[in-house]
């Protein structure tokens, strides 16, 4: 196999500088939780103690700019196992991780909306990260609840 078909099973084709940054950031912070975190084409796995307990899309979030986009064509929105997991960044440095569950998208209302034009999700998240509504969706408060 030549380097560019393994970069496509990998799922590095065509990907933005950024979002391979929030990949690598979201692996990292895995890691620390005593998770393991393979490659699965876009996403990665979230795996402990041999047991896929659910994967990830990492997407780069600015939280300066108080939104950020996910392409529609990635989220399996019939999948209970599948988030969206926003590496937060401020300053160009990872500052925290939202992690969205899938059913979120099926419903598309606050603080998801739709857009029809361009296909893409729009996360909206005006009163900002440390936010009590957004503290739901916070890195460690997800991790917790998935089981073994």
């Amino acid at each position: 196999m030549d380097s560019n078909t393994l970069r496509a099973l990998r799922g590095e084709s065509d990907v933005s500088d950024a979002v391979k940054k929030a990949r690598e950031d979201f692996r990292f912070v895995l890691s620390q939780s005593n998770f393991l975190a393979p490659n699965y084409l876009d996403y990665q796995s979230m795996v402990k103690s041999g047991v896929t307990l659910g994967y990830a899309l990492a997407l780069p979030f600015n939280i300066e700019n108080k939104q950020f986009t996910v392409p529609g064509n990635l989220v399996k929105k019939d999948d209970p196992k599948m988030f969206v997991a926003a590496v937060c960044y401020e300053g160009g440095k990872p500052v925290d991780i939202l992690m969205f569950n899938s059913a979120l998208f099926a419903k598309a209302k606050k603080p998801i909306k739709y857009n029809k034009k361009t296909g893409e999700y729009v996360v909206l998240v005006k009163k900002g990260i440390k936010h009590e509504s957004m503290q739901k969706h916070a890195f460690g408060v997800v991790i917790r609840k998935l089981k073994i």
